[in-house]
């Protein structure tokens, strides 16, 4: 199974988890702090807590999406190969 880059509260829980960095952003309405982890999917259904759906796709593919901007952080990284997957 390919690595899930994903959003956790803690990875305390999780294991083979790896943490990846903080992204801090300042919307109009709320400050958030969004925390990656590299992780593997072993068995069992994805269920999304905070977004309607999820996807499989290559690092090429991460152009095509409009990522909300507390992501970007980490799109960039991966796109410049600082994030290895």
């Amino acid at each position: 199974m390919p690595p899930l880059i994903a959003g956790f509260n803690s990875c305390d829980n999780y294991p083979n988890t790896e943490g990846l960095g903080s992204s801090i952003y300042h919307y109009e309405h709320i400050s958030i702090e969004l925390l990656a982890y590299r992780t593997y999917w072993e068995d069992g259904e994805i269920d999304p807590k905070d977004h309607d759906e999820f996807k499989w796709i290559s690092l090429e593919q991460l152009a095509e999406f409009d990522f909300a901007p507390a992501d970007r952080v980490f799109v960039e990284k991966l796109q410049k190969g600082e994030i290895v997957i």
